[in-house]
C-alpha cells in the first residue's frame, strides 16, 4: 500500500477527480449565473450546486475506460483504477456532507 499512497498517478487522479469536478461545474455555474441572463432557482443555494458538483466525481466508468487507455505500465494503471474508486467514495461521502449541511440550514430558516 506505501507505493499506492506515495504514487503521483493516485494524487493526480484523486484531485482531479473530486477537486476538478466540483471546479468545474460550480465553477461554470456561477459564470453563467453571473455573465448571462439566467440566474440560480431562488429555491437553490451555491451549496447545492457545490453538492452536485462533489456528486460529479462519483462518475468512474469513463474513469476506468481513460485510465485503461492512457497508461501502459501495469503499475500505473493499477494505482489510477484504486484511485478512481477511492474518489468515488471520497466524493460520495463530501457530497452527502454538504447536503446534509445544506438540509440542517434550509431546516433552521424554516422555524
Amino acid at each position: 500500500m506505501g507505493g499506492f499512497w506515495s504514487s503521483t498517478v493516485t494524487w493526480g487522479v484523486l484531485a482531479r477527480l473530486v477537486g476538478g469536478k466540483l471546479v468545474g461545474i460550480l465553477g461554470s455555474s456561477w459564470f453563467t449565473a453571473r455573465f448571462t441572463r439566467a440566474h440560480l432557482n431562488p429555491q437553490l443555494s451555491w451549496l447545492d450546486i457545490a453538492g452536485v458538483g462533489l456528486l460529479g466525481g462519483i462518475g468512474f466508468t469513463v474513469s476506468l475506460l481513460m485510465a485503461e487507455l492512457s497508461y501502459s505500465s501495469p503499475s500505473h494503471l493499477t494505482d489510477a483504477k484504486g484511485a478512481i474508486l477511492l474518489a468515488s467514495v471520497v466524493s460520495c461521502l463530501l457530497s452527502a456532507l454538504a447536503f446534509g449541511v445544506r438540509g440542517r440550514l434550509k431546516l433552521r430558516v424554516a422555524r
